[in-house]
């Protein structure tokens, strides 16, 4: 999840408030470590812990402070992240994250990402529809003006928008996808795609990418 669901999760149950959430998230002086390593400028960043509300089961109880709830997932982040992975792993860890759904496929994905990372003159773009959605599904929601703040920013789709990794996570990454991150597999991909049922396709040259476009397409219209 990212902070705007979590945020609404927790409203939700009764735990907290969204408001109280998001002011948190933002302003509350967390002493946990992994804070301290967050190079946060909000003119960037929408959510100063973006990446570091760790995904895992907790227990809250309802009417909490809204930053007790906030440091149990830090305390994990901690413990998981922090000293093992740097922002920039977090960064790309949240993106594989939603772009792939299991171990497998996310060391895959990671290579392609790692590849158009390595050759920014041909590939100065990621090219992950994750980042456009995080800002037209997640922080639209919250505050509309935060797409035209923040799309040269998390938006990787658009040439003329973000290049290389986004300047924040778009999720809080799991153990799979911090992995995947900081390990990819050795592949010559630059390019992946899914079908409608969940099948990945994955290419080294536009040509094979286009060949994997019409393929899904056809999939798609069965």
């Amino acid at each position: 999840m990212c902070v705007p669901q979590i945020a609404q999760k927790l409203q939700d149950a009764g735990v907290c408030g969204k408001t109280d959430f998001y002011t948190a998230v933002n302003s509350y002086a967390f002493t946990e470590a992994c804070v301290s390593a967050i190079p946060y400028d909000s003119s960037k960043m929408c959510f100063r812990l973006e990446g570091y509300l760790y995904p895992d089961t907790y227990q809250f109880l309802k009417n909490s402070k809204a930053e007790d709830a906030i440091g149990k997932m830090l305390r994990d982040a901690d413990s998981y992240i922090n000293g093992k992975y740097d922002f920039s792993t977090v960064i790309l860890a949240s993106i594989i994250e939603k772009e792939a759904p299991d171990a497998s496929t996310m060391g895959k994905v990671s290579s392609v990402f790692h590849n158009r990372l390595n050759n920014p003159t041909n590939y100065p773009t990621l090219g992950s529809a994750a980042t456009y959605n995080y800002l037209m599904t997640y922080l639209v929601n919250v505050d509309q003006s935060y797409v035209d703040k923040y799309k040269n920013y998390y938006n990787t789709v658009r040439s003329d928008r973000r290049k290389g990794l986004t300047s924040g996570p778009i999720c809080s990454p799991g153990a799979d996808a911090l992995k995947a991150a900081a390990n990819p597999e050795s592949t010559n991909y630059y390019y992946f795609a899914t079908d409608k049922n969940g099948k990945y396709y994955f290419a080294s040259t536009p040509a094979e990418n286009s060949k994997n476009l019409a393929a899904i397409s056809s999939v798609n219209n069965s």
